[in-house]
């Protein structure tokens, strides 16, 4: 779902969807804090969220998702 100016936040029940395996929202208008349930994501591969209006840190826990192999939450003023 990149490109979409999709507004508001990340569910706060994110870990909800535990067949997970990649999640892609980069490039739209979300923003707040990212849920910590994103860690009960323990399928998840690729968390791509890129290009966003994201505060604060990335959850400490997510270190702990063994299966993810691609990260990209970053931002940069154009």
């Amino acid at each position: 779902m990149e490109f979409n100016a999709i507004e508001g936040q990340l569910p706060l029940n994110m870990g909800q969807l535990s067949q997970l395996e990649s999640l892609t929202f980069s490039v739209n208008q979300l923003g707040g804090k990212l849920p910590t349930s994103l860690c009960d994501l323990i399928l998840l591969e690729r968390l791509f969220l890129a290009f966003n209006r994201f505060t604060g840190e990335l959850p400490s826990c997510i270190d702990k998702l063994q299966s993810l192999k691609q990260l990209r939450v970053s931002y940069e003023e154009c």
